[in-house]
């Protein structure tokens, strides 16, 4: 948004610069307008531990209002799943520009290949699609649970997480795509788990537990000057 909501993003954004060590965390403000999102800018100190945190409210599809390598580290748990994949494309590019030479782009996103093995497989494997329907309870289906005693329909399951909110579901593969598009190249970009070891601790421990069943994990090094 502009005005003054950009105004206090700007400030905040120099109020997180002035820190030694800080890294970005993008997240989704739910509910939100369409193409409103939460831009969650906070400073970690040594070893992760979390110094100061700064809250702004900005839209995603726009430039961020931060200078070029301005974070160490930026990161995005479960919101590029909420963005149209044209913007996405415009997002990468923008969090490749503001991370710092040597710093790491971590994102996770709900893995399409893990709800498309769970379907295939639903006639002798259940427990991806019991876990997920545990967790988050599909919505359009809700006459399912009492036929059902408990749970969803396979169909209700998949069908939940390309709804309510969800635009576009990505996999490894279209991930990558998008992230060559926004500039980065395909060496930075490695397959990753959840809360890796190769990741900076304040990274790693921002991993959700709730979210590891479900994700597909990139870790994207951008390299440093020297090599």
């Amino acid at each position: 948004p502009g005005g003054a909501d950009a105004a206090t993003a700007r400030r905040d954004a120099e109020a997180v610069g002035c820190w030694d060590e800080t890294w970005l965390h993008v997240d989704v403000n739910m509910p939100q307008p369409p193409g409103h999102f939460m831009a969650l800018a906070g400073a970690a100190g040594p070893h992760g531990a979390p110094l100061a945190a700064h809250t702004l409210r900005w839209n995603l599809t726009e430039p961020l209002p931060f200078g070029d390598s301005a974070f160490d580290d930026v990161y995005s748990e479960h919101a590029l799943e909420h963005l149209p994949p044209r913007d996405v494309v415009g997002f990468l590019a923008e969090a490749w520009r503001v991370l710092r030479a040597g710093g790491t782009l971590r994102l996770s996103t709900p893995d399409l290949a893990k709800f498309a093995v769970a379907y295939v497989d639903r006639a002798t494997d259940r427990r991806f699609l019991d876990e997920r329907s545990a967790l988050f309870p599909p919505r359009d289906c809700p006459w399912e649970a009492q036929l059902l005693g408990g749970g969803a329909s396979a169909a209700a399951v998949v069908n939940g997480v390309m709804r309510n909110g969800h635009t576009f579901i990505w996999d490894v593969e279209s991930l990558g795509f998008a992230l060559e598009a926004g500039g980065v190249p395909r060496s930075a970009i490695h397959v990753d788990s959840f809360r890796s070891a190769y990741l900076p601790p304040a990274l790693r421990t921002a991993d959700m537990p709730i979210r590891e069943h479900e994700s597909l994990y990139l870790r994207i090094l951008k390299p440093r000057l020297d090599e």
